[in-house]
């Protein structure tokens, strides 16, 4: 029998986006891995306990649209690892359509066990492919360099200078007699600067710059307007600005100084200077952060998409130090120290829950 909704989701209205989410994936599960064609009471019977569950709340009708949308999504995509799904979407067979709200039998396919099915396969892709496809489709029109998932790259920048662009990063550069700017246009980087007073140093990442004479130090653009974005000083001095915080900042940096600046607080500490970008060795260091915003630093070094299914699992608290040459470990450990564990939905949707 395929794996479907509890009683209580089937019975009773679902609270919250992600647990209607949830719920719709689970749907989606067992209508394609329904009893045989043959069964026919065992067909009605599961549309029935879907038919109550969509109608029962309207975020299970909008939950089951956004699978829709995945699905469709899919459908004009090209896989990342184009040799690994080839082989399951030529055995599975093709997904139903879950925009459909009158459900027939021709839905629902026979079942194959231990095998993911391509509706869900092509969801996970869908949803990684969203994020994956931002640095190599729009990016590149702006960007001079581009990092991809997992690859860390050293630059030799036109003055002498280095960049280490983390995975998942862009930058723009523009060198003049006068001025060197760089602009972050997403990821993090870190930057080692040759000296040259009559030529300051700038990055700016989004609405907040950091501008150096001769120094090393990382950036981070927040991957959102609600991102916080940080600038952490290995060596030097760092002059940074943000006027358009609240209240502004306009302040020098020392080594071990680090300053996050977000739409509604700024943070401000020291620690090691060598920890200014523990991920060039491909750790994550979280002291006390949440869940969530460690789970976003870890998503750069994982080929497909990590969802954290539940908000309060998501604001505890986390320290420790997580090895990025393995992501999925790393998130098991991070996993494993707050009771919850992870779920592989395929091998590119990793589900953190309680």
């Amino acid at each position: 029998m395929p794996v479907e909704p509890n009683d209580q989701d089937d019975g009773a209205a679902r609270v919250g986006a992600d647990a209607a989410a949830d719920a719709a994936a689970a749907w989606l599960i067992a209508l394609q891995e329904a009893p045989d064609d043959d069964d026919v009471q065992a067909h009605e019977a599961l549309l029935e306990r879907f038919r109550h569950w969509l109608a029962a709340d309207p975020a299970h009708a909008a939950a089951w649209a956004e699978i829709g949308r995945f699905d469709a999504l899919y459908a004009r995509t090209v896989p990342r690892h184009p040799a690994a799904w080839r082989e399951r979407s030529a055995e599975a067979p093709a997904p139903p359509r879950p925009t459909a709200v009158r459900l027939r039998r021709p839905w629902l396919v026979r079942p194959r066990p231990r095998r993911v099915t391509a509706g869900l396969v092509g969801a996970a892709v869908a949803a990684g492919l969203m994020l994956l496809m931002l640095p190599g489709l729009l990016l590149q029109l702006r960007a001079d360099h581009v990092t991809g998932t997992a690859e860390i790259r050293t630059i030799r920048l036109p003055d002498g200078s280095t960049a280490h662009l983390a995975p998942r990063s862009a930058i723009a550069l523009a060198f003049e007699e006068t001025a060197r700017d760089v602009d972050l246009l997403t990821g993090e980087a870190l930057f080692e600067v040759v000296r040259d007073p009559a030529r300051p140093f700038r990055v700016a990442a989004g609405a907040v710059s950091a501008t150096a004479v001769g120094t090393a130090f990382a950036v981070a653009r927040g991957r959102s307007t609600a991102d916080a974005t940080g600038v952490a000083v290995a060596e030097g001095r760092v002059r940074v600005e943000a006027p358009a915080a609240r209240p502004p900042v306009a302040e020098e940096l020392a080594a071990g100084d680090w300053i996050r600046i977000g739409s509604e607080q700024t943070r401000r500490g020291r620690r090691n200077p060598a920890d200014a970008a523990p991920w060039i060795d491909r750790k994550l260091v979280a002291r006390d952060r949440p869940l969530a915003e460690v789970v976003d630093r870890l998503r750069p070094f994982f080929a497909g998409y990590v969802l954290v299914a539940d908000a309060d699992l998501g604001r505890r608290p986390v320290t420790g130090v997580y090895d990025l040459s393995n992501p999925a470990e790393a998130l098991r450990a991070i996993a494993a120290a707050h009771d919850a564990h992870v779920t592989a939905i395929s091998p590119w949707l990793l589900v953190l829950r309680p």
